[in-house]
């Protein structure tokens, strides 16, 4: 059984977790297998070469069953692992991301549980609230599983777990009051609390987690209630300012609103702090230009602000494995469609040979 037993960082205190037996052979190991680089979301310098990578699972949360969180990695471990995904790029390994998107942050009040912390509502018609603590917890079970079904330390994949959640009534519906930037700050501690996890387990050769935001930018509405720049960007800031210095990825949209989001304002949570990087929506060419060079009528964040070095592209193709990589549904670009799309798009703005750092990440998200 894996053990959970890792000292929490906190608002308070930032705790260190013990030299381990585990963690000095899992050091051996790195060093022998020269993936030491690959361990942070920045990319080596030599460009990619526009090949499409295989897409990576993710999710949006609904059944958070511990056992059913294992499965998903479990099965996504196996999928990534498979020869036919995990082509060699970098130096010899294959960079992945994998999003598994907990919902709507909020402030919980439990007074059963004497509990008074920032959590999550997640997607489900009866709402179901975690605590931050819960959500590291099924991230770390989904990680243990992932590892050893992906080959465990020998495994080809070197892949960044991101930890979702998005600017869906942010702080609404809190039963205790709830401030977006300590929502933020607080999120980033769960993304240290799992990389602590990771490296006790002699698990961060290969797997590391990230933050990632579903920052939906077309303006506030009763029904899906996505916040406007104001308290979305709160929220960033407050992760961005949190010591632990973690990365933090936006797969939301770029549609901008009257009152609500500029252009500008989309740009800053995309990538204005120097652990903000993007990995957009591109469930199609409209979609993707509004990232880019525009599209009905309104401009692109890239075409007005300049050139984003996006990390990737995110599809939502709801179709069982192997999804079909073009046109997923009648307007509805595949995974290597869409990758194919926004990488020709960004010569627009680097050039023929395209973005300097690469672009590493393919992934196509569905509910669980």
């Amino acid at each position: 059984m894996i053990s959970h037993r890792v000292r929490r960082v906190s608002n308070s205190q930032n705790e260190r977790v013990c030299t381990s037996a585990w963690r000095v052979l899992a050091s051996l190991v790195l060093a022998l297998a020269g993936i030491v680089g690959a361990l942070g979301i920045s990319q080596p310098a030599a460009a990619y070469q526009g090949v499409a990578p295989a897409y990576t699972h993710s999710w949006y949360i609904n059944n958070v069953d511990v056992g059913a969180i294992q499965y998903l990695g479990q099965v996504d471990g196996g999928w990534d692992a498979d020869p036919n995904h995990c082509q060699p790029a970098y130096n010899g390994s294959q960079d992945k991301i994998v999003v598994l998107d907990f919902g709507k942050a909020l402030k919980l009040y439990d007074d059963s549980l004497a509990y008074r912390g920032y959590g999550t509502r997640i997607f489900t018609m009866n709402p179901m609230y975690l605590t931050d603590e819960d959500i590291a917890y099924r991230v770390e079970q989904y990680a243990a599983q992932y590892f050893w079904s992906s080959g465990g330390p020998g495994g080809c994949a070197q892949t960044r777990i991101a930890i979702g959640t998005n600017n869906s009534f942010l702080c609404e519906s809190s039963s205790y009051p709830c401030n977006a930037y300590n929502a933020g700050w607080e999120w980033s501690n769960v993304v240290s609390n799992v990389n602590n996890w990771l490296q006790s387990q002699g698990f961060s050769g290969r797997l590391s987690a990230r933050a990632a935001n579903d920052i939906e930018t077309f303006g506030y509405t009763p029904a899906e209630g996505f916040h406007c720049a104001g308290d979305t960007t709160d929220f960033m800031n407050g992760f961005a300012d949190n010591p632990g210095g973690n990365a933090t990825l936006d797969f939301g949209d770029a549609v901008t609103s009257s009152g609500c989001w500029t252009l500008d304002q989309v740009r800053y949570v995309t990538t204005g702090r120097p652990n903000f990087y993007g990995l957009p929506e591109v469930y199609n060419s409209c979609q993707m230009g509004h990232y880019t060079d525009g599209c009905a009528g309104y401009a692109g964040v890239e075409s007005a602000t300049g050139a984003i070095e996006f990390k990737g592209q995110m599809t939502e193709c709801g179709q069982a494995d192997v999804v079909p990589q073009y046109n997923c549904g009648p307007d509805d670009y595949g995974p290597r469609q869409a990758w194919e799309a926004l990488w020709a798009k960004q010569q627009l703005y680097f050039g023929s040979g395209g973005q300097p750092s690469g672009m590493p990440f393919s992934t196509n998200i569905k509910p669980q």
